[in-house]
């Protein structure tokens, strides 16, 4: 499955249906100005909006695809059911999972775009969860990524979360829609 391009930041901004995306999208844009992307030493925890930061993540960027968690917030910890801060990709995800996440970053590093991606997860047929992520380029010159900054964004009703890491440990929700974007 191919990405949509979209023309235009704010033709992109309106296609996150997740305010925290919205949120992440808009402190980067702040950042970025008339750069491709900000570096990532213009990251300033203090600013971006608290909600937010449990769920956002930093990837160092590696030549031979082995991206490393630099930062994970806390929320992640909790999908994930482990501390993900230090750990490679693979070490986190595995199978399409796995392959979809490399398939974007890759995508985010090599062409230094936005990619947004919103899945619709259906489990054991009682409910069913929306699960988002934003992956933004980060680069000290402007032009070639070497980290990533991004966040998952999840419904969030009571118990939400822990349910959702409890099926993904056991591999028991299948996506059943999904939606890709990139910023041209």
């Amino acid at each position: 499955m191919e990405p949509q391009v979209i023309a235009t930041p704010d033709a992109f901004r309106a296609e996150l249906i997740d305010d925290g995306a919205r949120s992440l999208f808009d402190y980067w844009q702040g950042l970025r100005g008339p750069r491709a992307m900000p570096a990532r030493a213009d990251i300033d925890p203090l600013e971006i909006p608290r909600n937010i930061l449990p769920w956002l993540y930093i990837l160092a960027v590696s030549d031979d695809g082995n991206h490393r968690f630099r930062l994970a917030g806390t929320g992640l910890d909790t999908v994930f059911n482990a501390e993900i801060t230090g750990k490679r990709v693979d070490e986190v995800l595995e199978g399409r999972d796995l392959e979809n996440a490399r398939r974007s970053y890759d995508f985010v590093i090599s062409r230094a775009r936005p990619w947004y991606s919103s899945v619709l997860y259906r489990a054991d047929e009682r409910w069913e969860i929306r699960y988002s992520r934003l992956t933004l380029p980060l680069g000290p010159d402007g032009e070639k990524p070497d980290f990533l900054i991004g966040g998952l964004f999840l419904d969030q009703d009571e118990g939400m979360f822990e349910r959702f890491a409890e099926l993904f440990a056991r591999r028991g929700v299948d996506p059943s829609a999904r939606r890709e974007v990139v910023l041209a």
